[in-house]
């Protein structure tokens, strides 16, 4: 990216990492040290032109959910985030202009 004259970073982190719940303090303690890496990395990489983005996905329905300590529901599982919503948050990270720094992007389900 040096070479290049810039770049972008994307970290997928959790909301657990912001938010705790029930997901397991190890899956949550590991999140948040991904997001000070990422900030870490921010700070190093700034005068490089290359920006580090850390996204915090709520409850996303995929098969990972299936090895939470506490078992979800049918109905929250219905009302999860899907994989193609944490996509479109990439998307739009990606098409901001490289003057454009977003640290940080929570999203989380609208019900749950």
């Amino acid at each position: 990216m040096k070479a290049q004259g810039g770049g972008l970073l994307i970290y997928i982190s959790s909301s657990g990492a912001k938010r705790p719940d029930q997901s397991g303090a190890a899956y949550q303690a590991s999140k948040a040290g991904m997001a000070a890496l990422a900030h870490a990395t921010m700070e190093e990489c700034r005068a490089d032109n290359i920006r580090a983005t850390v996204i915090y996905p709520g409850l996303t329905d995929t098969p990972f959910v299936e090895h939470r300590p506490v078992p979800l529901g049918e109905e929250s599982r219905r009302r999860a985030l899907q994989r193609c919503d944490v996509v479109d948050a990439c998307t739009f990270v990606m098409g901001l202009p490289s003057r454009a720094y977003v640290p940080e992007l929570l999203i989380y389900p609208s019900q749950v």
